[in-house]
């Protein structure tokens, strides 16, 4: 299932990273159920000069997707960012675009258009986390998806799909 670039949500600030504050160049995409967002160009503000994003690399410039269970009541996205299912790096601000763009199209064409309810009875979970929540259905749908290696994620890498019930989860 496509989702037109209509339904893409673009976000004018970072999506991620602990000194995003002091990133120059940030771009935020929701696409669906996944969060895309790719910052860099990072300055400390003690001298203005431009930093790697990564200590150790020439690396200026990442891009980072996320699970994304849509939008809380002011229109920010509700994620989980501590766990990121995939990333890129580059080295200027034109690839990271051209990156950018070229991950939300690939997600926006191999990604379900799955409704996300984190109070739902079904849940993709990494460990403890749960990534993805909703009804049976839209969970499984997804679940195929990641299965069958339609998106980045790897299923055994600790990732379960597990139903709820009360306090007690059983394996799918």
């Amino acid at each position: 299932m496509t989702i037109p670039k209509p339904e893409w949500v673009w976000y004018g600030y970072p999506g991620h990273y602990v000194c995003a504050h002091q990133c120059v160049y940030h771009l935020t995409t929701r696409i669906g159920p996944v969060l895309i967002s790719t910052l860099g160009d990072q300055r400390r503000p003690e001298s203005k000069a431009k930093v790697p994003i990564r200590a150790g690399d020439d690396i200026f410039f990442e891009t980072l997707v996320f699970p994304c269970a849509g939008e809380d009541k002011a229109g920010d996205p509700i994620g989980t960012i501590d766990s990121a299912i995939y990333s890129r790096c580059y080295n200027t601000s034109i690839v990271a675009e051209l990156g950018h763009r070229s991950i939300c199209a690939s997600y926006a064409e191999r990604t379900p258009d799955v409704k996300i309810d984190m109070q739902g009875d079904w849940r993709i979970k990494d460990g403890d986390t749960v990534l993805w929540a909703g009804d049976e259905d839209n969970m499984k749908m997804l679940w195929k998806v990641i299965e069958h290696g339609d998106m980045t994620v790897n299923p055994s890498e600790g990732l379960e799909l597990v139903q709820v019930h009360g306090r007690r989860e059983e394996e799918e």
